[in-house]
């Protein structure tokens, strides 16, 4: 009689352990064919290392406590792309070729180059934290590059009905913010962090920016070196400023709007002046259920308003140099090929001159 080479309890069950790394691992079939299949998959995965959602997941728990919220809000949609494209998958069995089938995708799918570097950037950092964790020994994205020609997102200023209803809903309750951000190009990190003895002698002096730790406003340093500056308080904005204590921040009071008033006060503003759009909101229950409500979101963001400044500071003739320091840019490339919007009446002066000119050949 061959000898068996599992236990088999009385009962027939075959039973066994293996024990990988000091982790015992238990093992039970109706035969020992049944047996020799689990050991051999058992010992495939243990080669290919644990599921790619579960390192994932793991390392985005540890990254998102190093990383603004502002950053955070980037990566949550390139996550759950990654998670929902790879989840399944062995971390040691992706190969190059899944990598770039993954970029292919959203490619196909229509994301622009800015959403598609974001997934590639993700996904390559959960490779490297599974290396330095010993899952994997080879980085299979650094083989693989973007897609070329993908659409470029167009970073547009507010539509001029939305500038209108701004200019003529500043004394709104929450009004002013808008209005301000209209009127001085500000990043909204910046205007929240402008306390009221930064606003003397014609000017609206920057020295720093609001970024959120969760839902908490800290006062930190502006985007760039550049963004230390004073910006004019002009005439059509300085009439509608609120008395307020010198160490008062012009919106919220002793301390900045916090991540939730902000993103409230924004909102209500734009439903009540008609330029929001329904959307559904998925959240999670105390009973750890998921649930679904309807909500709002605004049709423009804090950040467009940068872009009508810069587009209308350049069509008033300010020289380019002037406007790179009065808006804090880096450089004048910047300024100039990703924010500045040629206006639609801008292009028909030019077909109006061009009519002239050949008309009077």
């Amino acid at each position: 009689m061959a000898k068996r080479r599992y236990y088999r309890r009385p009962s027939g069950l075959y039973e066994t352990q293996r024990t990988i790394n000091g982790k015992k691992y238990y093992f039970s079939a109706r035969t020992e064919k049944e047996m020799d299949e689990k050991l051999m998959n058992f010992s495939n995965s243990i080669k290919k290392g644990r599921l790619f959602s579960e390192v994932a997941n793991e390392w985005y728990e540890i990254k998102k406590k190093n990383i603004s919220s502002g950053t955070k809000r980037s990566y949550d949609p390139a996550f759950r792309r990654v998670l929902q494209y790879f989840g399944d998958s062995r971390i040691g069995s992706i190969e190059p070729y899944n990598v770039s089938a993954f970029l292919m995708k959203l490619k196909e799918d229509g994301f622009a180059k800015k959403t598609v570097s974001n997934n590639f950037i993700v996904l390559s950092m959960i490779f490297k934290y599974a290396i330095i964790n010993g899952e994997i020994r080879d980085n299979p994205a650094q083989y693989i590059s973007v897609p070329s020609n993908l659409p470029q997102s167009k970073r547009l200023p507010p539509t001029d009905k939305q500038i209108e209803i701004v200019k003529n809903n500043v004394r709104h309750k929450y009004g002013l913010l808008p209005f301000f951000l209209l009127y001085t190009g500000l990043r909204i990190g910046e205007a929240l962090a402008v306390q009221y003895k930064d606003i003397k002698d014609g000017y609206i002096h920057i020295n720093g920016a609001v970024k959120f730790n969760g839902n908490n406003p800290v006062i930190d340093s502006t985007k760039t070196k550049a963004g230390i500056r004073k910006v004019p308080l002009l005439e059509v904005l300085e009439k509608h400023i609120p008395k307020g204590k010198k160490d008062d921040f012009l919106f919220g009071g002793e301390k900045p709007y916090t991540q939730s008033m902000l993103n409230r006060r924004w909102t209500s503003y734009w439903k009540d002046t008609g330029e929001t759009e329904e959307i559904v909101r998925r959240y999670k229950k105390r009973d750890g259920s998921i649930a679904f409500a309807k909500d709002y979101k605004a049709k423009v963001t804090p950040h467009q308003f940068r872009h009508e400044f810069t587009s209308a500071i350049l069509e008033a003739g300010i020289d380019e140099k002037v406007a790179q320091t009065l808006l804090g840019y880096a450089d004048v490339y910047t300024m100039r090929n990703v924010y500045q919007h040629i206006r639609d009446h801008q292009l028909e002066i030019a077909k109006n001159t061009l009519d002239r000119y050949f008309n009077g050949r």
